[in-house]
C-alpha cells in the first residue's frame, strides 16, 4: 500500500473516499439524469452565463464543505465512538431542520416538534451521562 494505508494493508477512510466517489457519481448521474435531466436543460439554455458562474461557485463552496465535513467525521470517528458518531449526525439533521424553520420559513407539525424536542432531549442526556460517567 502507500503511505496513506494502514499498517494492515487496508486503506484509510479517506483514501477509500477518494476512490469510491468516482464509481458513486457514475452510479448516481444515470438517475439523475433521467429523473432531472430535461428540467435542467430547459434551464440551461435560458440561463445567463453569469448565473451559470454563480451556481457553479455556489457548488465548489457547497462541495468543500462537504469535504471538510466529511474530513471532521473521520477525525472525530478517531477520537470517540461510532454511537457518538450516530448522535452527531442526528443533531446535524436537527440543526438543518431548524435552519429550514428559521431560514426559510418552512413549516413543521406538532408532533415534528415533539420529535424535535424529544431527540434534542435524548442527545443531552446521552451527553450528561457520558460526562458523569467519564468525568
Amino acid at each position: 500500500g502507500g503511505s496513506s494505508s494502514s499498517p494492515r494493508g487496508r486503506l484509510s477512510p479517506l483514501d477509500t473516499t477518494l476512490y469510491t466517489s468516482p464509481l458513486i457519481a457514475l452510479c448516481v448521474l444515470p438517475l439523475a439524469g433521467a429523473l432531472e435531466g430535461r428540467a435542467v436543460a430547459v434551464f440551461l439554455r435560458g440561463a445567463e452565463p453569469g448565473r451559470l458562474w454563480e451556481i457553479g461557485g455556489a457548488l465548489g463552496v457547497i462541495g468543500s464543505f462537504v469535504f471538510l465535513l466529511i474530513l471532521a467525521e473521520f477525525a472525530l470517528l478517531k477520537a470517540t465512538s461510532s454511537l457518538t458518531i450516530s448522535i452527531t449526525a442526528v443533531f446535524k439533521e436537527l440543526l438543518t431542520i431548524l435552519g429550514g424553520v428559521v431560514l426559510f420559513g418552512e413549516t413543521i407539525s406538532g408532533m415534528n416538534w415533539l420529535g424535535f424536542v424529544v431527540s434534542h432531549v435524548g442527545i443531552a442526556m446521552y451527553v450528561y451521562i457520558r460526562n458523569v460517567r467519564v468525568g
